[in-house]
């Protein structure tokens, strides 16, 4: 199983990219920073007012 490996980076090896999961994790960390820092009122960072609808009449069928 090594010996496949070993094949597997001597031939795509060198389009590997160099410390990407330090990236991925300063990028993760950047995210979460972010959103929590946006967080609203309810503390979930979703907004959860309705858009009450259903309290809205739209007539449609008037032509004027």
């Amino acid at each position: 199983m090594l010996s496949w490996f070993d094949k597997m980076e001597k031939k795509v090896g060198r389009y590997a990219i160099s410390n990407l999961t330090l990236y991925l994790l300063i990028a993760y960390g950047i995210g979460y920073m972010t959103r929590t820092s946006s967080v609203a009122d309810t503390g979930t960072g979703i907004n959860t007012e309705r858009a009450d609808l259903e309290n809205c009449f739209v007539d449609f069928c008037s032509s004027g």
